[in-house]
């Protein structure tokens, strides 16, 4: 009896080790996001790439996706938002972009957007963003996001 209950601890404790080794971003991404892509800094601050599906009043045969990047700090605090939207028709043989739309959202205001824009092109949805960070009236950061969305002719976006 004694070496069963051991046995259970031992299991638990391992199957406790073996979640907390899961990459804690996970957490972040919000219902209905996809986590996508992590990428992680030198200084430990980090940017998640998500994708989610938007709801929309179209009939089928069109989708809206939005592409997140989300920037945080080395305390796992969002500093700012780059969101590229875009909208699809697509038939089964071929798909179309037909809205492409990019956001900033400013979360920390030592952050600053200097450029946006959006375009599209054929089955493809542009966004950029030139993302600044001062401290003390100096540039410490100034990086340009380039973001896409493809769909394919089923209305998988990418």
């Amino acid at each position: 009896m004694k070496r069963n209950i051991i046995k259970m601890i031992a299991g638990l404790l391992a199957f406790v080790l073996l979640l907390s080794g899961l990459p804690t971003q996970i957490a972040h991404a919000s219902a209905g996001e996809e986590l996508l892509e992590v990428i992680s800094y030198a200084d430990g601050s980090y940017l998640e790439i998500t994708l989610e599906t938007l709801p929309q009043a179209r009939a089928s045969g069109s989708i809206t996706k939005a592409k997140n990047y989300i920037f945080n700090s080395t305390e796992g605090v969002p500093q700012w938002k780059i969101t590229l939207t875009g909208s699809f028709t697509y038939t089964g043989t071929g798909s179309t972009c037909t809205a492409s739309n990019c956001n900033v959202t400013i979360y920390n205001s030592i952050w600053s957007v200097a450029s946006k824009s959006a375009t599209r092109s054929g089955n493809t949805a542009y966004g950029s963003a030139r993302m600044v960070k001062k401290y003390l009236g100096a540039i410490t950061f100034d990086k340009t996001y380039n973001l896409s969305l493809t769909c394919d002719k089923n209305g998988n976006v990418s």
